[in-house]
Formats: C-alpha cells, structure tokens, sequence
C-alpha cells in the first residue's frame, strides 16, 4: 500500500516549507527540490522518490518501482536491523521509529562524549532539562501532556528516555530539546527553544553531510547499495516530523 502509507502521508501533510527544506538537506536533496516548481503535490512525488529509491534502492531492485514502493514499514524494519534494534515484525512503523529516535539519542551521546567529554554531555543535559521545564512554567505543553515530563531531572529524564520509558509527545518533547542543545553546544546559531515546532535547521545540521553527529557509525553503513547514512537520518526526520503533526493537531497519534 505504498502509495498514502505511513511515509506518503506525513509527506501529503507538510505544509512548512523549512521542514521540507530539512528534510532535502538531509538528503542532499536541497538545491534538487528548490527547482521544482509547482504544487506540494510535486515535492510529495520527489520526495517519496529520494528517500524509497535514491537513500534505500539501488537501480536493480529500482526499476519495476513506481515512486511510492518499497512499503515504508519495509525501510523503517531495514534500519531498525542496522541500528541492531531487536527485530520484532509485529510492531509498527510508530512503535519502531520510537525505538529508532531512542537509539539516535543514545548514539548521539555516546558521540558527543567521546568527542567533548563527561561534562560537556552533563551541560546538554541541563539545558535540556531547563528548556522543557520553562516551557511547562509558560503553560506552552498542554496540561495532559505534562504527566510524562513533569519532575523528571537531566540524569532522571535522560535514563527515562533509554530505557524506553517517554513515548510520543513527551519523547518528541526532550528529543526536539535534546537536538536543539546539541547544536546549541556545537556553536550553531539557533534562536529560542519553543514548544511545536521542530528545529529544523539544527536536526537537519545533525542528521546532514555537515554533521552526521548522531551515529558515530555511520562509516558501516555505507557498505552495500544502500545507503544507510541518508536512510537512516531520512527515517528520524520523519519519525520526529510525523510527531510534530501530532502535535500540531493536537493529538498523540496521528496518521
């Protein structure tokens, strides 16, 4: 059901052209994309193209392909095995993507320390932690989404999100915190955390041939026709752009 699966419909929904923007950078798709002109409709079709067959295909298995095949749940299942995710086929692409947003985090941790050390983490930590809790005083997190966040220190927040234990909104939450910090820490000129949307200049900065800070293996996965490294930044843009229009929406689960 390629064709308004659970790629094609965040795709169908994007209304922000600096998502779409992050979404090609990550890619390498940026100055691609800016030719076309035309409707949504169009970005849709090329995006749905780069990511299924120019990041995951190959030109063999490419060619009896319309624009909207493989299945995204096939690529999300893909790079959950090369993250060394534990393959469970009977979940879907939102539980998976959690577990990949998840997985990102602890890479990108397990890179910045090995980088910049104990303390320079402890300090993305502390801003995270600083920026969700203001943004709870502010009234900007719905009252019914606080349960998940409220009380949770850097150390405590950070434990809670490895081990599974934040999902959807909340997750979307400290993630989109955590990435803000991360550039934020790396000299990138970022303005205000705010609550909804997604910065996407500083995760497209961490996802993108700039940085690729989010897996310090990414090397490995460049083995092979596919390519990994697009593949998977490609996934967890979506996956954190799929929770944007939850939130946008107003709702925890959207499709």
């Amino acid at each position: 059901m390629a064709e308004g699966d659970e790629l094609d419909v965040v795709l169908k929904n994007l209304t922000d052209k600096e998502d779409w923007l992050s979404l090609a950078k990550v890619l390498k798709r940026e100055k691609d994309l800016k030719k076309i002109i035309g409707k949504s409709a169009e970005w849709r079709k090329f995006m749905n193209k780069a990511i299924r067959h120019r990041a995951y295909g190959h030109l063999i298995a490419n060619i009896p392909r319309n624009e909207y095949e493989p299945d995204y749940i096939a690529i999300v299942r893909a790079a959950a095995r090369k993250l060394r995710i534990k393959k469970d086929n009977s979940i879907g692409v939102e539980e998976l993507e959690e577990k990949i947003i998840v997985e990102a985090i602890r890479k990108a941790k397990e890179r910045f320390i090995k980088k910049h050390g104990e303390e320079a983490w402890r300090k993305i930590e502390d801003e995270t932690e600083k920026n969700l809790q203001k943004l709870i005083a502010d009234g900007k997190i719905p009252a019914e989404k606080i349960r998940q966040l409220k009380g949770l220190g850097a150390g405590t927040m950070m434990t809670a999100i490895l081990a599974g234990r934040l999902a959807g909104f909340a997750l979307y939450m400290a993630a989109n915190q955590i990435f803000f910090a991360i550039a934020r820490n790396l000299g990138l000129r970022i303005g205000v955390a705010v609550a909804g949307p997604i910065i996407g200049k500083s995760l497209a900065f961490l996802l993108g041939p700039a940085g690729w800070i989010i897996a310090g293996l990414w090397m490995f996965y460049d083995l092979g026709n596919t390519n990994w490294r697009k593949t998977i930044s490609a996934v967890i843009m979506i996956a954190v752009l799929r929770r944007k229009l939850a939130f946008d929406a107003g709702g925890e689960i959207w499709r």
